[in-house]
């Protein structure tokens, strides 16, 4: 799918970086946005120098979110961000309860997950 490309160009893209002396040890935070999101989580499961996750509106469940074949058949968006612990994660404009089943695995893993809200523009 066009996602589980952009997984592999995110990896690659990280490799490049880390191919540059200067930049090859410097700590890596992903953001991604709504679809983008999950794409940031997936990449950040294979790349070890991934220490921090911003992802803002994420979707709840791949079944509403980005095409990556079979995956529903093991897991769904919840687990998924638990193999991202111990990692920080913050979640912008997301509930809570709807990462109530990652935010019990973050207590356990002793990883962060911290919710902000979307800030709206002001209309003065």
């Amino acid at each position: 799918s066009l996602e589980t490309m952009q997984v592999w160009d995110t990896r690659a893209a990280l490799s490049a970086l880390r191919a540059i002396p200067a930049l090859g040890r410097l700590p890596v935070s992903l953001q991604g946005a709504r679809t983008m999101s999950v794409v940031a989580l997936f990449a950040a499961l294979f790349e070890d120098g991934v220490k921090r996750l911003e992802l803002e509106r994420p979707p709840t469940t791949l079944a509403h979110g980005p095409s990556f074949p079979n995956v529903l058949r093991f897991f769904d968006l919840p687990q998924l961000l638990a193999l991202a612990l111990p990692r920080a994660v913050d979640l912008t404009g997301a509930d809570p309860g709807d990462w109530e089943w990652s935010l019990r695995a973050a207590k356990l893993l002793e990883g962060t997950m911290t919710f902000t809200k979307v800030k709206t523009p002001s209309t003065e």
